[in-house]
This record gives C-alpha cells, structure tokens and sequence, in this order.
C-alpha cells in the first residue's frame, strides 16, 4: 500500500479507509455471537459546554471508519440543551447524565473548560460503577486531570496537563503522585489519560484498548494522520525555511 500512497494520495487514503472499514468489518462478523447477532458495543463520550472538539474529532473519527458494524458512538451530556464547543460547534447529545445507559464498552471524557464546573460531579458515580465493571475509561485535557479528582487514577500510571494543578484541585482524593508519567498519552489497564495536545495519541490508545480493530490496522490509521501525505521517515519538514 506504501507504493500506492507515493503514486497518488488522495486514491491511498481512500483505498486505506475502505481496507480499515473491511477489517471492521471481518472483526465483526468473526467474533462471538449469541443466537446468530452479535451485540453492538457502545462507546459514550462525554461532552461538556466549552468542551475542546479538537481532542473529539480524531477518536470520533477513528471509531466510525475502524470500529466497522462492532461499535456505535453515542454522545453524553447534562441536558438535552446543544451543547457548544469552543470551535462554536452545537451538539444535541445523544443521552443525559439521568439517561446514560448502564451497558457500554467505555466511557470517555473529553476536556474543556466545563470541568471545573460544580456540576460535573454528577458524573462521578458513572466513571466509578464503570471502573468497577472493567470498562474502558479515558480522560483528556481538563477531563484527565478530573478524573483525578473521581479517584479513578489512585491504581494505574497516568497522565494529564499539570500534577501539580490535579493534585491541587483533586486534594485528599488523589493518592497516586508516584504514578504520573510526564507523557503526551498513557494507557493502563483500561484507563487513557492524555494531555491536551496529543488528541492523536488519545485516539489511538482508546482503540487500541477498545480493540476496535486489530492493533496493525489501529498503528497505521496512527501514523497516517500523525505523518501526513507527504511527510517520510526521518524527512526535514520545512520549517527551516520558512515552510509550514
């Protein structure tokens, strides 16, 4: 496939999602079914007003054209009120806090400026019956550092923008200073936490814990969106002169 994406581009990106879209797919079909169908795994991510759409639209993204038949996105909010971006994008949630169902694949957070909000306790009770059923859970930006403040990070290595604010803001609650790791994304035993520029990282470590698709397929959708059209291996990107 490397050939076809030197000869033409845009003809690769195209034949790469459908390949990724096949393996979905055959993921779907061959796995476990009761009584012929298999049930759709239900991935929740959560939006706050203010809420970062950048860190939403690469796992959103990835989800749909990877997860094949398997996995549907569903959007969670506080209200059936729109909720806005900081982009001004206005999204009508799938479900309310009151509404969310309890059967999911995982729950993810994404960051914004809402978090620190008084109300966004609310969903404290969620994330804590979703650790203790061993359900995905991932936390972005602000999202990482509040799921500090949930205790969900006490047992696994994690991440987020700033220890020294989470523990701040987190108090009594967190007790894992020992477990911070200054990387752009981590990923342990079904908890992602990333900060609030490796949107990209966030994406894949999701899946990747998801299985939404097979590891091969999830690392090269990775490295296409990170290195682009053009960029190779170890390449310049311009910049030195004046090339962005």
């Amino acid at each position: 496939m490397e050939d076809k994406k030197n000869e033409d581009p845009v003809r690769w990106l195209c034949l790469f999602q459908y390949d990724s879209q096949q393996t979905g797919k055959e993921k779907f079909h061959k796995g476990k079914n009761t009584g012929g169908q298999r049930q759709m795994n239900t991935v929740l991510m959560v939006l706050k007003n203010c809420y970062a759409d950048w860190e939403a639209a690469y796992l959103a993204a990835g989800i749909q054209e990877l997860g094949g038949e398997g996995f549907q996105l569903k959007t969670v909010s506080w209200s059936s009120d729109p909720v806005v971006s900081m982009g001004g994008f206005h999204v009508c949630a799938d479900y309310s806090i009151d509404s969310c169902p309890k059967d999911f694949a995982g729950i993810i957070l994404i960051g914004g400026t809402g978090w620190r909000e008084e109300d966004a306790g609310k969903i404290k009770p969620i994330l804590q019956e979703a650790e203790n059923d061993a359900k995905v859970i991932g936390g972005i930006c602000d999202a990482a550092a509040f799921l500090g403040t949930a205790g969900i990070l006490n047992t696994v290595f994690h991440t987020c923008n700033d220890r020294e604010d989470m523990k701040a803001w987190a108090g009594a609650v967190y007790s894992a200073e020992e477990k911070f790791i200054p990387r752009q994304c981590v990923r342990d035993r079904g908890i992602v936490t990333a900060n609030g520029t490796a949107a990209l990282e966030f994406a894949r470590d999701v899946m990747l814990e998801l299985q939404i698709s097979d590891e091969s397929t999830i690392l090269k959708w990775y490295q296409f969106h990170k290195k682009g059209f053009y960029a190779q291996e170890g390449e310049n990107s311009g910049n030195d002169k004046g090339i962005s």
